[in-house]
């Protein structure tokens, strides 16, 4: 273990707060009047082939939160006699005792039976070290976990509960959940998993005026790379309800995000990194050379988080007030999931239009290779929509589509899908407002048409969603035109017809089902 002498050099708090060297992973942990945030390095230098290179955790303190010490490296994975590699990302939490225990993720040695990545804890009497090993072994290793992957022990977060109960999350692909003795360095319990909306890895535990937090990375198994997402409990091991997205991923180059989370002094604070910087040398950042950043971080009155907003100021421009933050907080109004179904209720529904329907967007025969979000294609939409005719005049009674996972509607967003008949200047014929606190999986979801709705025949309408740009706020899935039964319909982004790679036209999963 090699730790290095406390440097004089203060770090001005703009994004990226850390200048010196490229970090990652932050986490942070207030001790006193002092906040310190653990990093992990990247060292990549740019030789051809070369990915992550990370073997040490280093640490930085501020007591104003703008003037930042750099501390070096503080401990590196030798400091693991059981360690073969990689010193990936970390917290420290202060136990009972007084001690301060780091929890990490490192490759374990192949001859000693671990070879995968694993968990492990070091204690020290400060939160800078210096650091030993706390029990020899990894806390958690690979068959702990049974499952297809080899690197699904890594991030752990802990928390300690008012009782004195520590917890400890941790996983990629699944996030595993279990609870730990008071002595911070054995396990209490069986490891469970938890069910959370598109999680990725990197989760957070925290806990505020009685509600547990969890935040995690998510969305970078659909193609996205990383967001951040969250959910909240009333028990650490009751059941975790989503709540949706709390920021988009930074990028240019960064696909990667990885939070960190404190109140300090009664204000909160948002960790996470981006590709901003550039070192004296000239080396830029990239996904593997990345930069720790920070935000204010805001709590809504009814304990949800306002979406957390990432600025090149960061920590040097001033918080705002908590009356700021009250002024802006717009509840979803009562009834606003009327006409949406629920998520339970979606998952029983059956996908079956060709049989009852009167028009259909699509057969959904999943040869498209791609799916449609406002994010994802033609560099993000503020309208998808989908077509269709039919042959006599109709109540509607419902409309469904067939949709995938989504962020959900956020706060105070006014997200709706909308029926017009199609043509420039048409009036809106039936509106359909979104709002739904838990995610959407893949099934379809039902609009319930208001009374009166008549569609004539001959004519052309369109449904379209309407939604911000760059945000995903449901995956609305497409299949190719050339397989599907119904010829008259066409999908469309921002008023453009969109087709496949051979130029054929495809279809947004929608049917319209009549009251009669």
């Amino acid at each position: 273990m090699s730790v290095a002498c406390i440097l004089a050099t203060s770090l001005l708090a703009t994004n990226p707060v850390f200048k010196d060297v490229f970090t990652a992973d932050p986490a942070p942990i207030v001790d006193g009047d002092t906040c310190y945030v653990i990093t992990t390095q990247d060292e990549n230098d740019g030789t051809p082939g070369q990915w992550l290179i990370m073997n040490n955790w280093r640490a930085y303190s501020s007591k104003d939160m703008k003037n930042w010490k750099s501390h070096g490296v503080v401990m590196d994975w030798r400091t693991y006699a059981w360690g073969a590699s990689d010193s990936w990302a970390s917290q420290v939490v202060k136990g009972a005792d007084g001690r301060f225990y780091h929890y990490t993720t490192l490759v374990g040695r192949g001859d000693l039976g671990y070879g995968c990545r694993c968990t492990g804890v070091a204690v020290s009497d400060t939160p800078i070290g210096p650091w030993k090993d706390a029990i020899g072994k990894p806390l958690i290793k690979d068959s702990d976990t049974p499952s297809p992957y080899g690197w699904d022990d890594i991030d752990p977060t802990v928390m300690i509960d008012d009782d004195g109960t520590p917890w400890m999350a941790w996983g990629n692909p699944v996030c595993y959940l279990v609870k730990l003795k008071r002595n911070m360095v054995e396990l209490d319990g069986e490891i469970k998993t938890l069910a959370l909306p598109n999680y990725t890895e990197g989760p957070w535990l925290f806990k505020r005026n009685g509600l547990y937090y969890l935040v995690y990375v998510s969305h970078n198994h659909l193609g996205y790379g990383e967001k951040v997402s969250y959910a909240t409990a009333e028990r650490m091991d009751g059941e975790w309800t989503h709540r949706g997205l709390l920021c988009e991923n930074p990028g240019f180059d960064s696909y990667g995000i990885h939070p960190g989370i404190c109140e300090f002094k009664g204000q909160w604070y948002f960790f996470y990194f981006n590709d901003r910087l550039v070192l004296p040398s000239g080396l830029h950042g990239n996904s593997n050379r990345r930069s720790v950043c920070a935000d204010y971080m805001y709590f809504n009155p009814d304990g949800t988080i306002r979406t957390i907003e990432m600025t090149k100021e960061g920590l040097a421009a001033a918080p705002k007030t908590q009356a700021e933050i009250d002024s802006a907080f717009k509840p979803v109004a009562p009834g606003a999931t009327s006409t949406f179904k629920t998520f339970d209720e979606m998952r029983k529904l059956t996908w079956n239009p060709g049989k009852t329907a009167i028009a259909t967007g699509s057969q959904l025969y999943y040869d498209f290779p791609e799916y449609m979000t406002h994010r994802k294609e033609w560099g993000g939409a503020e309208r998808l929509g989908q077509t269709f005719a039919i042959d006599r005049d109709v109540a509607v009674d419902r409309i469904a589509v067939f949709v995938g996972n989504g962020d959900g509607a956020a706060e105070g967003e006014d997200l709706a899908f909308e029926l017009r008949e199609d043509g420039e200047g048409k009036p809106v014929l039936a509106r359909f407002p979104l709002s739904y606190p838990k995610p959407l999986f893949r099934g379809p979801l039902e609009l319930k048409a208001p009374s009166g709705l008549v569609l004539k025949a001959g004519r052309t309408y369109v449904l379209e969603l309407a939604a911000k740009r760059k945000t995903s706020p449901i995956v609305w899935f497409v299949s190719r035109h050339g397989r599907d039964v119904y010829p008259r319909g066409e999908a469309r982004v921002d008023g453009r017809r969109i087709s496949d790679k051979e130029g054929r036209g495809v279809d947004f999963g929608l049917a319209v089902y009549a009251a009669d």
